[in-house]
C-alpha cells in the first residue's frame, strides 16, 4: 500500500537453538528476576541500529544500502556471556545478556550498517555501540535492584552458547503484538571459499 510508514531497525538474529536455550533458562529463571516485561523467544536478537518510521517508498534504497554493506564482510562466532542491566543501577530499563567470541567482527558490520543507513538519510548514533540480547524491560521489584541482584545466584547456562553469525536482518516492528518483529529482508553474509 502506497504511503505506509514501517517501524524498522537491524539487527543480526539468532539460531533457533540459542533462542530455545534462552527461552529455557528465562522459564528456568525469571520468578527471580522482577522485570515487568519479557521478550518473545522470537524477538531475540542483536540490535545494530533502530531506525524508526519510516516511509515506504524508501525501502528500495535502503535495501540496496544494506545489501552493499553486508557484502563486505563474512560469518563470525559470537558466544552468550553473563548478564547486565542498563539504566539506573536501582531500577533498570533493560536486562540483557552479552556477548563474547569475534566482538571485533560484529563491531566492524554494525559500523559499516550504520554508514550505510546514514547514506540514505538516518542520523548517526551518539552513543557508543553496546553489543547485547535483550532479555527483559523495566524492573519493577520492591526493592533496588542492586540489593535484589547481590542475593540471587550467580547466572548458570548462558554462558558459553556459541553459534556462527551469518546474516543481517532488517525487521519491521509492530507494537502491541507478540511476537513484534517480523523479517522485511534478510542479508546473508558472503562466505569466501578456500582458493
Amino acid at each position: 500500500m502506497s504511503g505506509s510508514t514501517y517501524r524498522l531497525f537491524t539487527a543480526v538474529p539468532l539460531p533457533a537453538e540459542i533462542k530455545k536455550s534462552l527461552a529455557e533458562w528465562t522459564r528456568a529463571h525469571k520468578a527471580l528476576y522482577p522485570f515487568q516485561k519479557w521478550a518473545h523467544t522470537e524477538d531475540l536478537h542483536i540490535t545494530l541500529y533502530f531506525m524508526g518510521d519510516t516511509e515506504e517508498e524508501r525501502l528500495p534504497r535502503i535495501m540496496a544500502s544494506l545489501e552493499e554493506a553486508v557484502s563486505l564482510h563474512v560469518p563470525f562466532k559470537l558466544r552468550l556471556s553473563g548478564l547486565g542491566t542498563f539504566g539506573p543501577p536501582a531500577a533498570p530499563s533493560i536486562l540483557w545478556t552479552g556477548l563474547e567470541g569475534d566482538r571485533d567482527r560484529l563491531v566492524s558490520l554494525q559500523r559499516d550498517v550504520l554508514q550505510a543507513l546514514v547514506r540514505v538519510g538516518y542520523s548517526k548514533e551518539d552513543k557508543p555501540f553496546r553489543p547485547h540480547i535483550t532479555l527483559a524491560r523495566r524492573y519493577q521489584g520492591d526493592r533496588p535492584w542492586t540489593q535484589v541482584r547481590s542475593k540471587l545466584p550467580e547466572p548458570a547456562g548462558l554462558d558459553g552458547l556459541e553459534w556462527t553469525s551469518g546474516s543481517v536482518i532488517l525487521y519491521r516492528s509492530h507494537l502491541g503484538r507478540s511476537p513484534m518483529y517480523e523479517v522485511v529482508k534478510e542479508f546473508r553474509l558472503p562466505v569466501l571459499s578456500a582458493t
